[in-house]
């Protein structure tokens, strides 16, 4: 049993630390703890010590290594990983432009657009996407354009909704919202 990183009682199992993925939680303090990043430094090493066996082992030597390696591994993760405090972590909030808090969701950022606004719900002041984000749409444009010549019948709409993909995934990450 290990112990717990916020009541230090030794309620979490070895089993319940091996498949931990993400945070979990206490069963007597009911508060949520991760592995920490040791966790997965110290299983990388036991993977890489693993690999280097079976590399540098011969034959009469592999078939013992390539069974003890891994308990050695899972042993040593066990015993030696810690446990820590989950982070708490929410969603991703965006600036308002006009009360700079962070209360802008990411379907409300991807949601307006240069000429469609939304409202701060927290001022109520109205904001839109800086009108930059055309400019990541212009490769998406040119694909339209010359859809006809391109190699092949399924090329252009992979490549418009790559395009489109990307167009989002930057809007949503470095675009910056401004006042309307």
């Amino acid at each position: 049993m290990h112990a717990c990183p916020h009541c230090r009682e030794r309620v979490i199992s070895g089993s319940q630390k091996l498949f931990l993925k993400g945070p979990a939680l206490c069963p007597a303090c009911r508060q949520r703890f991760r592995l920490s990043p040791a966790g997965g430094a110290i299983l990388a090493a036991g993977a890489a010590g693993y690999l280097l066996v079976i590399v540098l082992a011969d034959s009469a030597t592999a078939a013992f290594s390539a069974f003890a390696a891994p308990l050695a591994a899972v042993a040593l993760y066990l015993l030696a990983a810690p446990l820590a405090p989950a982070k708490k972590t929410g969603p991703r909030l965006y600036l308002c432009p006009h009360c700079q808090q962070p209360v802008i969701t990411w379907k409300q950022k991807y949601a307006v657009r240069p000429f469609r606004t939304a409202e701060c719900p927290a001022c109520r002041g109205s904001f839109t996407i800086s009108p930059v984000i055309w400019a990541f749409y212009a490769p998406v444009f040119a694909v339209l354009l010359v859809q006809e010549r391109l190699p092949h019948p399924f090329l252009a709409p992979a490549l418009i909704l790559a395009g489109i993909l990307l167009v989002t995934i930057i809007k949503i990450k470095w675009i910056p919202l401004v006042r309307k």
